[in-house]
């Protein structure tokens, strides 16, 4: 998957599955090829058949939060991830993207709160600083967007959005 090799890895995650269809962590494997490939219908399928045999793997219902966030369904979305962020409160991955998902439902307290929480876990992630500062946008609060996108260039000097974000600064 990493060489973006994809009928291989399908190749190699189907001898798999013939011998120990329930083997740990195949579904959410086959979801990430499905997710790499841009078929996200395809991914969630995989990461819901991974919750059936394993219904506590975070791995995997963070991914399937992803996707449904990806798919368009942020309200779904947060169902997985609160499960996630219940089973391991020290996940930064899981508060940010139950955060994108309260800010896609127009949920931006939520969503702020959510982001600053991941922050006090993963402090040296600037994506973290990036989606806060949009976040703070999108509700109207220009003075600290400012600071959340001045945090994330401090960070990320050479970022590729850099033109972007200095708009608002």
């Amino acid at each position: 998957m990493k060489k973006a090799q994809f009928e291989k890895a399908q190749d190699e995650l189907e001898r798999i599955y013939a011998i120990y269809p329930k083997y740990p962590n195949l579904h959410y494997y086959k979801g990430l090829m499905y997710s790499n490939m841009g078929n996200y219908k395809l991914a969630a399928e995989e990461y819901a058949t991974e919750l059936k045999n394993n219904d506590m793997s975070v791995s995997a219902l963070i991914a399937l939060g992803k996707t449904q966030i990806q798919m368009g369904d942020p309200k779904a979305a947060l169902t997985h991830l609160a499960k996630a962020m219940g089973l391991q409160p020290a996940n930064a991955e899981a508060k940010l993207n139950a955060a994108l998902a309260n800010h896609r439902l127009k949920n931006y307290a939520g969503a702020i709160a959510l982001f600053q929480a991941a922050i006090q876990i993963d402090s040296g992630n600037p994506i973290l600083y990036k989606r806060m500062g949009e976040c703070y946008r999108d509700m109207g609060d220009l003075i600290a967007a400012r600071g959340a996108f001045q945090k994330y260039l401090q960070m990320e000097p050479d970022a590729s959005d850099k033109a972007e974000i200095e708009r608002y600064l």
